[in-house]
């Protein structure tokens, strides 16, 4: 898996329903956050050769090809109900959720 995406670690989250509750909070106090909508799924994985999985696809940011299942990812989206309301928002931003040793580990290559 490091050689595919080109990195030397990764962290392994244990305990993915608390991970999401201090994203959630921290996000909810960042100020270009305020207003935003967010949400915390598992990613649905389909298989694209079965054309009755392309006719499920609702929510195209929250699934991925079959060939990723291994990953077993989760995914934090944050949205605008008004997307009029969008504009000058930064490339990044950066939230404090505190420490992550109770419900995380880093594992290195």
């Amino acid at each position: 898996m490091y050689e595919e995406f080109d990195y030397d670690c990764h962290v392994e989250i244990f305990d993915y329903v608390e991970f999401m509750r201090k994203l959630h909070i921290a996000s909810s106090k960042h100020p270009v956050l305020k207003g935003w909508v967010f949400l915390s799924y598992p990613i649905q994985y389909y298989d694209k050769y079965n054309s009755s999985h392309q006719k499920e696809r609702l929510f195209p940011e929250l699934q991925k090809d079959l060939a990723y299942a291994y990953q077993q990812e989760l995914r934090a989206i944050w949205y605008k109900e008004n997307k009029n309301e969008i504009r000058n928002l930064p490339r990044y931003i950066d939230l404090e959720i505190g420490s992550l040793d109770y419900i995380a580990s880093i594992h290195q290559k």
